[in-house]
């Protein structure tokens, strides 16, 4: 037996469900359920997923035209095809990712459920609306730049008319970090400073 189903979301008129049920019937359902929240379908209880599952026995087939129409994420939709494999049953969607039709009940649609199930694992978990704490604060990594914070100094040094090279013993700092800061401080080339620091090393 092919037991077909679908839940819309958003409240539908008895034509649109009218044309649910042919689609279904058509794609060769005997039974359907179809779940739908409108106001003159209230004296009809939604039958849930789980009503249709209970109707699929041994060599049934779950038949329905979208995944939306069955789950709204892609681990329910494996879920769902788990649980009718326990119960010795198959799902059919019609209409899956590039418009491909996945049926358990054969060995492509198991090799594409297989595939599925390895994207369902790296779904991300769905966030809460409101955090349930506090962000914490982040911590800064990695070691400050020692010349960039003693940028201020190195020009008052600098001003006093000490060297490069003193200054560089004053405050334990390489040289090339006091020129590369003396360097930004004066709109001079980088790439001069980096030659004059070069010819220094060379020089002592």
């Amino acid at each position: 037996m092919i037991i077909g189903y679908a839940k819309i979301q958003a409240p539908a008129s008895p034509a649109t469900l009218n044309e649910l049920r042919d689609e279904l019937r058509q794609a060769g359902a005997d039974m359907i359920f179809i779940d739908c929240p409108s106001a003159w379908n209230s004296n009809h209880p939604a039958h849930g997923v789980d009503t249709a599952l209970a109707e699929c026995a041994q060599g049934d087939t779950l038949l329905t035209l979208t995944p939306a129409h069955l789950t709204q994420s892609l681990s329910g939709l494996i879920a769902i095809a788990n649980k009718l494999t326990a119960q010795g049953a198959a799902l059919r969607v019609l209409q899956v990712a590039g418009g491909q039709m996945l049926d358990t009940g054969t060995a492509a649609g198991a090799m594409m459920l297989g595939a599925l199930g390895l994207m369902a694992a790296f779904e991300k978990p769905a966030r809460s609306l409101e955090p349930l704490s506090a962000p914490m604060p982040r911590r800064p990594r990695g070691r400050p730049p020692t010349a960039t914070t003693k940028a201020d100094e190195i020009s008052r040094l600098r001003a006093a008319g000490l060297s490069a090279v003193e200054i560089a013993d004053r405050l334990k700092i390489c040289r090339a970090s006091v020129y590369r800061v003396l360097t930004l401080g004066t709109g001079e080339p980088v790439m001069q400073a980096a030659n004059a620091s070069r010819s220094f090393a060379m020089a002592s």
